[in-house]
């Protein structure tokens, strides 16, 4: 009888010790769930944009230098794409007989290769690719316009030549 008489006891005093939360500080804890969700579902729809469509950013290092047929060697521009690493776009200031402006060089797989099509994709006001798009043309081995390609890579670096031109990439 005593423990019962205790029990009811200590209910009594959680009873008048609880305090009741007023309702707007659980209307505030719930703008503030609400909040919190629709950051993360921001965060999360930027990050699957970046990694399907990665964005290029032009970088000063590693350095692509190209000569055609026996004129001086000039500095290309070079492009890395976001979350990819391994791979940089280069592209020649102009089109070299006709067809010859952009380029990928992927260290990962040890490919070069000539783009068809100069990258015009813009999302956002940057150049982006397609991570899972065209690579190109694979240049080893290959006879274009009847001049073949001989690609080599070597301690970090890359060199794809022709007959006209010759591209390095010095890493």
């Amino acid at each position: 009888m005593e423990e019962i008489k205790q029990e009811q006891r200590q209910e009594e005093i959680a009873a008048e010790t609880e305090v009741e939360t007023p309702p707007v500080l659980i209307r505030k804890r719930k703008l503030s769930d609400k909040i919190a969700v629709v950051l993360a579902g921001i965060v999360f729809a930027l990050s699957a944009w970046v990694w399907i469509f990665p964005p290029l950013q032009p970088v000063s290092y590693p350095v692509a230098l190209y000569t055609v047929g026996t004129n001086e060697v000039r500095q290309a521009t070079v492009y890395r794409p976001v979350a990819v690493p391994a791979r940089y776009y280069i592209e020649l200031p102009e089109t070299v007989l006709e067809h010859y402006q952009w380029f990928l060089v992927d260290f990962r797989s040890e490919v070069a290769a000539r783009l068809k099509e100069p990258i015009s994709n813009r999302r956002l006001g940057m150049l982006s690719v397609s991570r899972s798009g065209d690579r190109g043309e694979d240049l080893e081995f290959r006879k274009i316009d009847g001049d073949e390609w001989r690609v080599g890579f070597s301690g970090g670096n890359a060199v794809f030549s022709n007959s006209v031109l010759r591209i390095e990439l010095k890493r």
